[in-house]
């Protein structure tokens, strides 16, 4: 293949990340505490020498999360616990204790609060736990938990050094890399009877999604018109004189 080939080629496999991610970001507009995502492109030169002609290849890098909160709407339920500020609520899961800015909970029926997967939410790092018989529900700013019946915990709200480092995992869960450890944060409080709605702006996301559109069909125009300039040489060369 020539290099325009190759180059087109790289082109269009990071607009096919890019459109899967802005899919994606469209499809969680609605999800409570998500965050959307950025593709990062690279960008590989080839052709060091002097005389040799400089070739320019793209490269998928990863991506890159937008952790600015959302907006903040009121449910009055609650089991509904928006975080203002930098944190995360800790959650314990058959793989380990993960974390979450998803601000919905309800109780199961051993009257556990759990998110909408069934993880408990954690509280001093055991299961947070709603007596029988409890009613209203109280929770500080700080995160401490009380009903009719008395105190019952403080709610594990934590950051981390460099959020960044999070790994998504699906379901509004994060895990971090070895080494990151998360830590107790005092800048953030719980907004109870609120939910923090996703920070996708629909507008922007369906923009992009057009862009890579045009983008993508722009390039096989391009690998189209290649193709066949190289099998009309090809054709022509290959004929006796």
């Amino acid at each position: 293949m020539s290099n325009t080939t190759y180059i087109a080629l790289s082109w269009q496999n990071g607009l096919r990340r890019k459109l899967e991610i802005a899919a994606n970001n469209i499809a969680n507009a609605s999800t409570p505490g998500f965050k959307s995502d950025q593709l990062v492109f690279h960008e590989l030169l080839e052709g060091k020498a002097e005389k040799q002609p400089k070739l320019s290849y793209v490269i998928d890098q990863g991506t890159a999360t937008d952790f600015r909160e959302g907006s903040f709407s009121t449910t009055n339920a609650p089991l509904d616990f928006a975080i203002e500020g930098q944190g995360f609520f800790a959650v314990k899961t058959p793989e380990g204790v993960r974390y979450t800015r998803n601000s919905q909970f309800t109780m199961d029926s051993t009257g556990q609060v759990v998110t909408a997967a069934g993880h408990p939410l954690l509280a001093s790092g055991s299961p947070l736990t709603i007596p029988t018989g409890a009613k209203e529900i109280t929770v500080t700013p700080e995160g401490s938990v009380s009903t009719d019946l008395g105190n019952i915990g403080k709610i594990d709200l934590v950051t981390f050094n460099d959020p960044r480092l999070l790994v998504k995992e699906g379901n509004g869960l994060w895990n971090p890399p070895e080494g990151e450890t998360p830590k107790a944060t005092t800048s953030a409080r719980i907004l109870q009877g609120m939910k923090e709605e996703s920070n996708v702006n629909t507008v922007v996301a369906m923009t992009d999604l057009i862009e890579v559109n045009r983008a993508y069909s722009s390039i096989q125009k391009l690998l189209d018109t290649e193709h066949e300039r190289l099998r009309n040489a090809i054709s022509k060369l290959g004929k006796p004189a």
